[in-house]
Protein backbone atom coordinates (compact mmCIF):
# COMPACT_ATOMS: atom_id res chain seq x y z
CA UNK A 1 0.00 0.00 0.00
CA UNK A 2 2.78 2.40 0.80
CA UNK A 3 4.08 2.10 -2.75
CA UNK A 4 0.68 2.93 -4.16
CA UNK A 5 0.43 6.10 -2.11
CA UNK A 6 3.91 7.07 -3.25
CA UNK A 7 2.90 6.47 -6.88
CA UNK A 8 -0.22 8.59 -6.42
CA UNK A 9 1.84 11.35 -4.83
CA UNK A 10 4.30 11.27 -7.72
CA UNK A 11 1.45 11.36 -10.26
CA UNK A 12 -0.20 14.29 -8.51
CA UNK A 13 3.11 16.10 -8.23
CA UNK A 14 3.87 15.54 -11.93
CA UNK A 15 0.36 16.67 -12.88
CA UNK A 16 0.86 19.85 -10.83
CA UNK A 17 4.20 20.57 -12.54
CA UNK A 18 2.63 20.07 -15.99
CA UNK A 19 -0.25 22.38 -15.03
CA UNK A 20 2.16 25.12 -13.92
CA UNK A 21 4.19 24.80 -17.14
CA UNK A 22 1.02 25.02 -19.29
CA UNK A 23 -0.11 28.09 -17.32
CA UNK A 24 3.26 29.82 -17.76
CA UNK A 25 3.26 29.12 -21.52
CA UNK A 26 -0.26 30.55 -21.80
CA UNK A 27 0.78 33.71 -19.92
CA UNK A 28 3.80 34.21 -22.21
CA UNK A 29 1.63 33.80 -25.34
CA UNK A 30 -1.01 36.24 -24.08
CA UNK A 31 1.64 38.82 -23.13
CA UNK A 32 3.24 38.60 -26.59
CA UNK A 33 -0.16 39.13 -28.25
CA UNK A 34 -0.91 42.12 -26.03
CA UNK A 35 2.50 43.60 -26.73
CA UNK A 36 1.92 43.31 -30.48
CA UNK A 37 -1.49 44.98 -30.19
CA UNK A 38 -0.20 47.71 -27.89
CA UNK A 39 2.76 48.59 -30.08
CA UNK A 40 0.61 48.88 -33.22
CA UNK A 41 -1.91 50.99 -31.32
CA UNK A 42 0.70 53.37 -29.90
CA UNK A 43 2.36 53.86 -33.29
CA UNK A 44 -0.89 54.79 -35.03
CA UNK A 45 -0.45 57.74 -37.36
CA UNK A 46 -2.69 59.20 -40.05
CA UNK A 47 -1.10 59.65 -43.46
CA UNK A 48 -0.49 63.17 -44.78
CA UNK A 49 -0.16 64.66 -41.32
CA UNK A 50 2.95 66.10 -39.75
CA UNK A 51 1.62 65.91 -36.18
CA UNK A 52 2.52 62.72 -34.37
CA UNK A 53 0.37 61.09 -31.74
CA UNK A 54 2.49 61.02 -28.61
CA UNK A 55 0.22 61.00 -25.56
CA UNK A 56 -2.69 58.86 -24.38
CA UNK A 57 -5.51 60.23 -22.25
CA UNK A 58 -8.30 58.25 -20.59
CA UNK A 59 -11.34 60.00 -19.16
CA UNK A 60 -13.03 58.11 -16.36
CA UNK A 61 -15.97 60.51 -16.46
CA UNK A 62 -16.63 60.25 -20.21
CA UNK A 63 -15.45 56.61 -20.35
CA UNK A 64 -13.27 57.21 -23.41
CA UNK A 65 -9.63 57.22 -24.37
CA UNK A 66 -7.90 59.31 -27.02
CA UNK A 67 -4.42 59.80 -28.41
CA UNK A 68 -3.12 63.34 -28.91
CA UNK A 69 -0.02 65.34 -29.61
CA UNK A 70 1.93 66.85 -26.73
CA UNK A 71 1.56 70.25 -28.41
CA UNK A 72 -1.88 70.47 -26.76
CA UNK A 73 -2.61 71.55 -23.22
CA UNK A 74 -5.24 69.09 -22.02
CA UNK A 75 -7.83 69.90 -19.38
CA UNK A 76 -11.03 68.10 -18.35
CA UNK A 77 -13.76 70.08 -16.60
CA UNK A 78 -17.37 69.22 -15.93
CA UNK A 79 -17.47 66.33 -18.43
CA UNK A 80 -15.75 68.20 -21.28
CA UNK A 81 -12.19 67.70 -22.48
CA UNK A 82 -10.42 70.81 -23.77
CA UNK A 83 -7.37 70.47 -26.00
CA UNK A 84 -5.75 73.88 -26.37
CA UNK A 85 -2.95 75.09 -28.59
CA UNK A 86 -2.35 78.84 -28.43
CA UNK A 87 -5.79 80.36 -29.11
CA UNK A 88 -7.09 77.25 -30.88
CA UNK A 89 -9.32 74.66 -29.24
CA UNK A 90 -10.65 71.14 -29.77
CA UNK A 91 -13.45 70.05 -27.45
CA UNK A 92 -14.76 66.59 -26.62
CA UNK A 93 -18.02 66.17 -24.76
CA UNK A 94 -21.02 63.90 -24.36
CA UNK A 95 -24.70 64.78 -24.54
CA UNK A 96 -27.39 62.38 -23.38
CA UNK A 97 -30.30 61.75 -25.74
CA UNK A 98 -33.46 59.68 -26.04
CA UNK A 99 -32.94 59.37 -29.79
CA UNK A 100 -31.85 56.07 -31.30
CA UNK A 101 -29.20 57.09 -33.87
CA UNK A 102 -26.60 59.75 -34.50
CA UNK A 103 -28.50 60.83 -37.63
CA UNK A 104 -31.68 61.46 -35.60
CA UNK A 105 -29.59 63.48 -33.14
CA UNK A 106 -28.01 65.58 -35.90
CA UNK A 107 -31.40 66.22 -37.51
CA UNK A 108 -32.77 67.43 -34.17
CA UNK A 109 -29.63 69.53 -33.55
CA UNK A 110 -30.05 71.15 -36.94
CA UNK A 111 -33.69 72.06 -36.32
CA UNK A 112 -33.31 73.17 -32.70
CA UNK A 113 -30.18 75.30 -33.21
CA UNK A 114 -30.90 76.44 -36.78
CA UNK A 115 -27.60 75.09 -38.06
CA UNK A 116 -26.78 73.31 -41.28
CA UNK A 117 -25.10 69.91 -41.12
CA UNK A 118 -22.94 69.85 -44.26
CA UNK A 119 -20.69 67.19 -45.79
CA UNK A 120 -22.24 64.50 -43.55
CA UNK A 121 -20.29 61.28 -43.95
CA UNK A 122 -20.57 58.01 -42.01
CA UNK A 123 -17.19 56.57 -41.08
CA UNK A 124 -16.30 53.58 -38.94
CA UNK A 125 -13.67 54.32 -36.30
CA UNK A 126 -12.37 51.52 -34.07
CA UNK A 127 -15.55 49.51 -34.66
CA UNK A 128 -17.84 52.46 -33.86
CA UNK A 129 -20.16 54.13 -36.34
CA UNK A 130 -19.52 57.85 -36.43
CA UNK A 131 -20.50 60.83 -38.53
CA UNK A 132 -18.00 63.38 -39.76
CA UNK A 133 -19.58 66.72 -40.70
CA UNK A 134 -19.19 70.47 -40.96
CA UNK A 135 -21.62 72.46 -38.80
CA UNK A 136 -22.52 75.75 -40.47
CA UNK A 137 -24.24 78.67 -38.75
CA UNK A 138 -26.09 80.52 -41.55
CA UNK A 139 -28.07 82.80 -39.21
CA UNK A 140 -25.15 83.96 -37.06
CA UNK A 141 -21.55 85.01 -37.43
CA UNK A 142 -20.32 81.89 -35.58
CA UNK A 143 -17.52 80.09 -37.42
CA UNK A 144 -18.05 76.67 -38.98
CA UNK A 145 -17.22 73.61 -36.85
CA UNK A 146 -15.65 70.44 -38.13
CA UNK A 147 -16.93 67.62 -35.95
CA UNK A 148 -17.10 63.89 -35.41
CA UNK A 149 -20.16 62.44 -33.66
CA UNK A 150 -20.28 59.00 -32.01
CA UNK A 151 -23.57 57.51 -30.74
CA UNK A 152 -23.03 55.18 -27.77
CA UNK A 153 -25.67 54.03 -25.25
CA UNK A 154 -28.09 56.93 -25.61
CA UNK A 155 -25.30 59.47 -25.65
CA UNK A 156 -23.61 61.40 -28.43
CA UNK A 157 -19.90 62.13 -28.14
CA UNK A 158 -18.86 65.24 -30.06
CA UNK A 159 -15.24 65.97 -31.01
CA UNK A 160 -15.04 69.36 -32.72
CA UNK A 161 -13.12 72.51 -33.52
CA UNK A 162 -13.70 75.83 -35.27
CA UNK A 163 -9.97 76.23 -36.02
CA UNK A 164 -9.14 75.18 -39.57
CA UNK A 165 -5.49 74.90 -38.54
CA UNK A 166 -6.51 72.03 -36.21
CA UNK A 167 -8.61 70.05 -38.72
CA UNK A 168 -5.89 67.42 -39.32
CA UNK A 169 -5.31 67.14 -35.54
CA UNK A 170 -9.05 66.68 -35.09
CA UNK A 171 -8.98 63.85 -37.64
CA UNK A 172 -6.15 62.14 -35.74
CA UNK A 173 -7.83 62.47 -32.36
CA UNK A 174 -11.14 61.18 -33.76
CA UNK A 175 -9.34 58.20 -35.33
CA UNK A 176 -7.93 57.31 -31.91
CA UNK A 177 -11.30 57.59 -30.10
CA UNK A 178 -12.19 54.52 -28.05
CA UNK A 179 -15.13 53.90 -25.75
CA UNK A 180 -13.85 52.36 -22.49
CA UNK A 181 -16.79 51.45 -20.24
Amino acid sequence: MAKRKSGNKNSLWMLGVIGVVVLLVAIVIVNKQLAKHQSSYNNYQIENSDTKITRSYKSKILKISIETSEKFTLEEKFGTIYLKQDNNLITIDRVGTNLKTVDEYLDQLSKANKVLIANREHVEINGLDSVKAIIKHPNTSNPDNKAFFFYINYGVYDISTTSESLFSDLDQIAQSFRYTP
